[in-house]
């Protein structure tokens, strides 16, 4: 179980099924591990056919349990940013120990690719996440281009750190908003998309006008 005190529940095949406290679900197990072993080299095979270039959002623990991921994605021209060392909700967790988390996350990502991620998306964070992924940043030297963990603009904007209240000149910390809209998340919603040809043409029809927006000249960014 890598340390979870329940089986996983989320993200999966079945997601009727709940969490199995202090057991294996070795069918959840299964579900992920095709993901590994398969699904990654099947999407890198086809993103490197089509010449596309990818931010991966890298789990620190899931990269160190498969390697050769990391140097695949390194070798094939993709941005590393990164998803949290462990694919965990962070919600309750205590300040000192989330900071651990953090640094144990920037030193095995540079480990295993040779370079820090510069951005940062946790998805299931903390009301201190953001604030904290900063102080971290800053406090290795390590570069943060930017942030994620928004969803409310179109483009990317700027917000205070606490940590920077009484500096002269603070830098900020720009954030890059993400989106449950144009996201595969849609086919794990009863009422998202159902195929493929759904699926695509939700987002052609999503670039489509956010570009009629931006030509009227209110730009916008497609997340």
């Amino acid at each position: 179980m890598n340390g979870d005190s329940a089986s996983e529940s989320a993200l999966w095949e079945q997601t009727d099924r709940p969490a199995r406290p202090g057991e294996r679900a070795i069918n959840a197990e299964s579900d992920y591990e095709y993901g590994s072993r398969v699904g990654i080299w099947r999407m890198l095979n086809l993103f490197e056919a089509h010449g596309i270039p990818i931010t991966c959002y890298a789990v620190g623990q899931a990269l160190q349990m498969n390697p050769p991921v990391g140097r695949a994605l390194k070798e094939g021209g993709h941005e590393i940013a990164s998803h949290a060392y462990r694919w965990i909700d962070y919600h309750s967790m205590s300040p000192e120990l989330e900071k651990q988390y953090i640094a144990r996350q920037l030193q095995v990502l540079k480990e295993l690719t040779g370079e820090y991620p510069v951005g940062w998306y946790y998805g299931r964070l903390s009301p201190r996440s953001r604030a904290l992924v900063w102080e971290v940043y800053h406090e290795m030297g390590v570069p943060l281009k930017w942030e994620s963990d928004s969803y409310a603009d179109d483009l990317p904007y700027w917000v205070d750190v606490p940590a920077e209240a009484e500096t002269p000149k603070p830098e900020g910390m720009l954030m890059l908003p993400y989106t449950y809209d144009n996201n595969d998340l849609k086919f794990h919603s009863p009422t998202g998309c159902f195929s493929p040809q759904a699926f695509f043409e939700y987002l052609q029809a999503a670039f489509d006008t956010l570009l009629e927006e931006g030509q009227a000249g209110r730009p916008k960014m497609v997340s």
